[in-house]
């Protein structure tokens, strides 16, 4: 997978490793300094950690663990990087407010940031001037929302973070996985998680089991009616 911000690239490796290139004015590239790159690098502060996703926003980084864990680095100016400052970081940070929430993506916007969890929940952090956290108010251009918040939304499966806004795509209801197999004396039906079409009368009804087979059409008095064994 590879992830562009603002004259910087973030790119994961198969085997789980991130690297990245470009522009480092305030760190975004996670290697200690601010000195760009001009071909990709391993970042080094994620060394035997697997990541399974990247996310490059304006001038920040976001990185999610295969434990569920997330990584932040780059511009912070108000709290994009969900550590709970204001502070920039050159280094990959650990989102501590996120431990134990086993988070599974992350998009990164121009000054804020969304996080999906494996239950379906989504965290929002950063500038929210526009009410672009999705949490039901606005802050203040100077105001900054420096630790995730829960979105209050159910049955997330991916956000994506624009320049002042963010987009959520939620299912309507829980996954349904079941699939119920039944057999009576009429057949066997398939039922739970498909369609008519398939579980139809066509397929599991009288159509197969009706009284065309067993019914009077072969039993009836048409075979042992009065006309054959009558007085």
């Amino acid at each position: 997978k590879a992830s562009a911000g603002a004259y910087f690239s973030l790119f994961l490796l198969a085997n789980g490793t991130v690297c990245s290139t470009g522009y480092n004015g305030n760190g975004q590239l996670g290697a200690n300094s601010t000195a760009g790159v001009d071909t990709p690098q391993a970042v080094v502060g994620l060394a035997g950690v697997p990541i399974v996703d990247v996310a490059a926003g304006s001038d920040h980084s976001l990185v999610v663990a295969r434990s569920g864990a997330v990584y932040a680095f780059g511009n912070n100016t108000v709290g994009q990087l969900g550590i709970g400052t204001e502070t920039r970081s050159l280094t990959p940070r650990l989102v501590s407010a996120l431990a134990g929430q086993s988070v599974v993506s992350a998009s990164a916007g121009r000054l804020h940031s969304a996080f999906v969890t494996e239950s379906g929940l989504v965290y929002t952090a950063g500038g929210n001037q526009y009410g672009g956290l999705g949490l039901g108010y606005t802050n203040g251009s100077a105001v900054a929302t420096v630790s995730p918040q829960l979105v209050s939304l159910q049955y997330v499966l991916a956000a994506a973070a624009g320049d002042d806004c963010t987009l959520f795509v939620v299912r309507s209801t829980p996954a349904t996985t079941a699939v119920v197999f039944t057999t009576s004396s009429t057949g066997t039906t398939l039922t739970g998680t498909t369609s008519t079409g398939t579980t139809s009368t066509g397929t599991t009804s009288t159509g197969t089991t009706s009284t065309g087979t067993t019914s009077t059409g072969t039993t009836s008095t048409g075979t042992t009616s009065t006309g054959t064994t009558s007085t």
